[in-house]
């Protein structure tokens, strides 16, 4: 069984002309999480059924430079 994390990175603070990428995992799951959607691949997989899928939430981020820490500490 294969697994698919979801892990929303709520960021842009670095961004030097347009801010709005923090906003993205929020309406990610807005639009995966609506009820009209459906979870077949085009290769015929039912991610729900196929694969273990699972939603990590979204980082709480403080220092930049400590992203890529966090990123690992939740994903093990």
């Amino acid at each position: 069984m294969k697994n698919i994390n979801l892990l929303g990175l709520p960021f842009d603070g670095k961004s030097s002309c347009l801010k709005g990428a923090a906003e993205a995992p929020k309406h990610i799951r807005e639009n995966l999480y609506n009820g009209s959607s459906n979870y077949m691949t085009e290769g015929g997989v039912n991610i729900l059924e196929d694969i273990k899928y699972t939603d990590k939430g979204d980082l709480l981020i403080s220092d930049y430079h400590k992203i890529s820490d966090q990123i690992n500490d939740v994903m093990e």
